[in-house]
């Protein structure tokens, strides 16, 4: 896809002929310097178009050599021994021992998402009149999401009363422009990120949020250790690919937890707001934290889904995942990132719309689900 620039260029066009009047008649001089003061003028207006045209249609700089080479790819052998490295100064990570971390770890590493069950409310507000509808992603415990549930599956309380639920269906089979989608995706651009695994991030960007309702509103986010806004809000898919492919960084270092604030900021009202991160490393370049990252998200209201390649830091990646309200993907191969943005919008579309009935305006919505093997599941979130 290609961004489809408006506008045009305006050109000012020098016409320049023989003078009017009389000639000289002094033989052929003055027509000689009328003929060269006309070659001179030109030649030198020529010149100036020239630039002039060479300026106005300069291509922007490509950020990335177009490669499927040299892409990040990490044997488990090599995340194993970069775990242990944290553990040779404490004895946990956000409450993993060590030999916790690495059966989590090994586990993301072989399905790439987490085998845990888990429920996420990414949003709740009333439709018009007395509905109301939340927005569930629901996984079982392959970590996967969880199909064919239906209404009797399902449990909403407002405000810890319960009501009862009137309809459920996936979201992706809604009606055409019936929910509009607020998508701000951050792309870590820093040193590490090979230009190979820049290309895959490109690919992903132009193909894998087909999935998502057609309505929505998308945002481009890159950093490296600045945080750049290289498409700012736009309803044209074009645009956020081209951006990436165009707006380049210093590819200098990462600041995550910046960048993931700037993420969850400013995103507008819709009927499912959401973020995407992607990065491939710990951060090296913040002035907020990880702490600080994952509460702006909760006080916005904007589920993160993040996505970690390489050596990202699988835990706090994770914990803003989950601890968000959205969910956590880790591909240790480049090759794979597509395969990871196609999880995350799967994860998205396949989510339930359930909805219910009340007069009444309610601050809280807890909803709650019984899977096919009986396991219970439930999530809150506040209203919009």
């Amino acid at each position: 896809m290609s961004l489809k620039l408006l506008g045009a260029f305006s050109a000012l066009l020098l016409l320049v002929g023989c003078p009017g009047g009389d000639k000289d008649d002094s033989g052929d001089s003055g027509g000689e310097t009328d003929a060269d003061t006309d070659t001179d003028t030109d030649t030198d207006t020529d010149a100036d178009t020239d630039a002039d045209t060479d300026a106005d249609t300069d291509p922007p700089p490509d950020c990335y050599p177009t490669t499927t080479a040299g892409c990040t790819d990490l044997s488990w052998a090599t995340v194993e021994t970069t775990i242990q490295a944290l553990f040779l100064t404490t004895d946990e990570v956000y409450g993993y021992s060590e030999a916790e971390a690495l059966e989590y770890a090994r586990s993301v590493y072989d399905h790439g998402a987490p085998p845990i069950p888990w429920l996420g409310v990414l949003s709740a507000a009333s439709t018009g009149g007395t509905t109301h509808r939340a927005i569930v992603t629901v996984a079982g415990r392959d970590g996967l999401p969880q199909e064919g549930l239906t209404a009797e599956d399902f449990t909403v309380a407002v405000d810890g009363f319960p009501v009862p639920v009137t309809a459920v269906s996936r979201l992706a089979d809604g009606a055409p422009k019936a929910t509009r989608v607020a998508l701000s995706i951050v792309v870590d651009d820093s040193g590490s990120i090979a230009d190979c695994d820049a290309n895959f991030v490109l690919a992903a960007l132009e193909s894998s949020f087909d999935a998502l309702p057609a309505i929505y509103d998308a945002r481009l986010i890159k950093f490296d250790s600045e945080v750049l806004v290289a498409q700012d809000w736009t309803s044209d898919a074009d645009a956020i690919p081209y951006a990436m492919a165009h707006q380049c960084t210093g590819r200098g270092g990462t600041a995550l937890w910046d960048a993931t604030a700037a993420g969850v900021a400013s995103v507008p009202e819709a009927d499912l707001r959401l973020m995407v991160l992607f990065s491939d490393g710990i951060d090296t370049a913040s002035s907020s934290t990880q702490s600080a990252a994952k509460a702006a998200a909760l006080r916005e209201g904007v589920p993160v889904f993040a996505i970690g390649l390489g050596f990202a830091d699988i835990f706090a990646m994770a914990d803003l995942g989950f601890g968000s309200r959205g969910a956590f993907v880790y591909v240790p191969s480049g090759e794979q990132i597509v395969t990871a943005f196609d999880l995350v919008t799967s994860a998205v579309a396949e989510s339930y719309v359930v909805e219910w009935e009340t007069g009444a305006a309610f601050s809280q919505v807890t909803v709650g689900a019984t899977l096919p093997d009986g396991l219970s599941l439930s999530g809150s979130t506040n209203a919009l």
